[in-house]
């Protein structure tokens, strides 16, 4: 894959369609938004939400006839942000994508809402690999891996915050039994600060901050020692969390739960550090808490790394170039490791 600084801009530009919500957490519609833009091409983001509650059910038939005015080139949509009755009114031959980040809580069962949209799609584009052959069986047209990136104005260095100040910190909600046991045993031996909703109730820490926000966000890392990732799922080939790009992309420590060919993108104990259980977990936070230096380090290298490879405008390259053709910035869709 090209550094950020040698990717080339679109060739020619295209008309995109973006239909989402704001998403104002992750920011990720806007992330798009601006790396499509950055490539040269030309933007028009609606929010059908919105237009649903200004104009009731009159909404689909103004949406599409405002589309057609801008005649795009392609349509993304974010999971299931664009009503079924507004894609039936759009040519047939228009391009359209979904963007769907994550997984569902039970892999193989997928909300009718969202296959209803999805199987209007021409293609599906998910960050989980493991879930391609799932949504193919499930009426999808067709599926590619597409993983995330970092955003360089959003996702950025932070400040020192004092009650941000922690040996290590886990970003996301009270979900899932291995996440639930991950805090409990740190919270045992103390130094842990939680961010998100449900943790009171789940393991009787409260959370520092229930909603965290791009700038938050930035601030948790340049303040805990370590953040940690541990997904719904740690089992679905090449599947993480935007957490890890965030994290990475805001210049933190990341130790997180290994999943399958983790290894495709990042090198272990050089742009972050993974474990295999919550024994292992343990026996690295006292170790990597101890070793400040080391620590500093593959945290900036990380930074660096996903900052030169990984961004979203690298996505939304790979994204235009499968879906009209072209040089796709790499052949693996990963960045050079450095080792074979």
């Amino acid at each position: 894959m090209v550094r950020l600084e040698d990717l080339r801009r679109a060739d020619p530009p295209r008309r995109v369609v973006v239909l989402s919500k704001r998403k104002a957490h992750t920011r990720v519609a806007t992330h798009w938004v601006r790396a499509l833009r950055a490539q040269g091409h030309r933007v028009l983001w609606l929010r059908p939400s919105r237009w649903r509650r200004l104009f009731g059910e009159r909404a689909p038939a103004l949406l599409a006839r405002r589309i057609r005015v801008f005649r795009p080139d392609l349509v993304w949509i974010y999971k299931q942000d664009a009503p079924p009755d507004l894609l039936d009114r759009l040519p047939a031959d228009l391009p359209r994508t979904v963007y769907f980040e994550d997984v569902p809580a039970m892999l193989d069962v997928l909300e009718e809402r969202f296959l209803a949209v999805a199987r209007r799609a021409t293609l599906l584009t998910t960050t989980a690999r493991g879930m391609i052959p799932i949504f193919e069986a499930q009426g999808v047209r067709r599926a590619i891996y597409l993983r995330g990136g970092c955003d360089p104005r959003d996702h950025r260095r932070g400040r020192r915050r004092a009650r941000l100040v922690s040996e290590t910190a886990l970003i996301g909600q009270a979900t899932g039994e291995d996440r639930l046991a991950l805090v409990r045993a740190l919270a045992e031996r103390g130094g842990i600060q939680v961010y998100g909703r449900g943790w009171l109730e789940a393991t009787g820490l409260a959370p520092t901050l229930t909603d965290v926000y791009p700038r938050q966000y930035r601030d948790i890392c340049a303040s805990a020692r370590i953040v940690l990732g541990q997904d719904l799922h740690s089992d679905v080939d090449a599947y993480f969390s935007n957490r890890t790009w965030l994290t990475l992309g805001c210049g933190g420590f990341l130790l997180t739960h290994h999943v399958p060919n983790l290894e495709e993108f990042f090198i272990n104990h050089v742009h972050l550090v993974w474990f295999h259980s919550v024994e292992e977990a343990l026996e690295l936070v006292a170790h990597y808490t101890a070793r400040h230096a080391e620590r500093r380090r593959i945290a900036r290298q990380g930074h660096d790394y996903v900052h030169a490879y990984h961004t979203f405008r690298h996505a939304a390259s790979e994204l235009v170039a499968e879906v009209f053709g072209g040089a796709v910035p790499s052949e693996s869709r990963s960045a050079p490791l450095g080792r074979k």
